[in-house]
């Protein structure tokens, strides 16, 4: 099986509803005696994680979180501290690239920002989003145009993103969780 050479993928493509999703794209038959390409290819993972109103976005290694319960209170908090309310809603995503291996178009930082753009966007659209917080400054690189310094705010698909220290440095110093 080789995979298709378009370099668009439609959103329905890119994931499932439920509890953890993880990107997946289909996989069309083709003949073709290409070889596959000897370069090194581009790797990234997004966790994302939708509370409600909010969307959060992590550059994340590894897919599960050090301690989950502990992860689970500390966004909690943060969705109480900006809503003034309980969640009503959690759902955890990945994302995963390249999404196969071989992918044809897998070191092309347009197509992988385009399909992270749309797999966000299909996030933050039902039930509508209010905020987006993105975790580490590399969970920007394939989202946003340009960087986002720490601590400032930018728009995705008219929603304020706000650029945030990565989720190890909230863990490592307990006064950033007070000031966040």
């Amino acid at each position: 099986p080789v995979i298709a050479e378009s370099a668009f993928v439609h959103p329905s493509a890119l994931f499932k509803e439920e509890n953890r999703t993880v990107v997946s794209l289909p996989i069309q038959n083709a003949s073709s005696n290409k070889e596959p390409h000897s370069q090194t290819v581009i790797r990234c993972r997004y966790r994302l994680v939708r509370i409600g109103e909010l969307l959060l976005l992590f550059d994340q290694a590894t897919p599960e979180w050090q301690d989950a319960a502990m992860a689970k209170l500390f966004f909690a908090d943060i969705y109480f501290a900006l809503f003034n309310k309980k969640y009503e809603y959690w759902i955890d995503m990945q994302f995963d690239w390249p999404p196969l291996k071989n992918f044809p178009n897998a070191n092309d930082k347009a197509v992988i920002q385009q399909s992270l753009t749309m797999f966000v966007e299909a996030q933050i659209t039902q039930p509508p989003c209010k905020w987006v917080l993105l975790f580490g400054e590399s969970s920007a690189k394939y989202l946003l145009d340009t960087p986002l310094p720490i601590g400032d705010t930018h728009f995705f698909a008219e929603l304020p993103v706000l650029m945030l220290d990565s989720y190890q440095q909230y863990w490592l110093s307990p006064h950033k969780k007070v000031l966040l």
